[in-house]
């Protein structure tokens, strides 16, 4: 069974969203966005920067056909799993977490405007 998986397209997709995700993770990481961008090394900061790389991925998957879109909805999947795991790291507590997704939602759709 998991020979199968291994070389299934499913299971390769899904490695390809992760890797094309963490890409963008660790662009949004190098200190120069920090240190010569003059971003402040805040949680928000931090998130705006990785939605925006992610969104440039997606400008150009809108190009792919079907494949593009699949890949598209599973990239957004990761980005919100990421995110809800780097919500509980800050210690916040378990009931928070979604009012602080929602709160992430609104701050990124106020900047939504932004990356059009």
């Amino acid at each position: 069974m998991l020979l199968f998986l291994i070389n299934s397209r499913d299971f390769n997709e899904v490695n390809n969203v992760r890797s094309l995700f963490f890409n963008c993770k660790n662009e949004a990481e190098l200190p120069i966005w920090y240190k010569r961008g003059k971003v402040t090394p805040s949680y928000r900061s931090k998130h705006t920067l990785i939605t925006l790389h992610v969104w440039m991925i997606n400008r150009r998957l809108l190009k792919e056909n079907e494949e593009g879109k699949s890949i598209q909805e599973k990239l957004f999947d990761v980005l919100w799993t990421d995110t809800n795991a780097r919500i509980r790291q800050q210690g916040i507590n378990e009931l928070s977490v979604i009012l602080n997704l929602n709160k992430l939602l609104l701050f990124q759709s106020n900047h939504k405007s932004y990356f059009r």
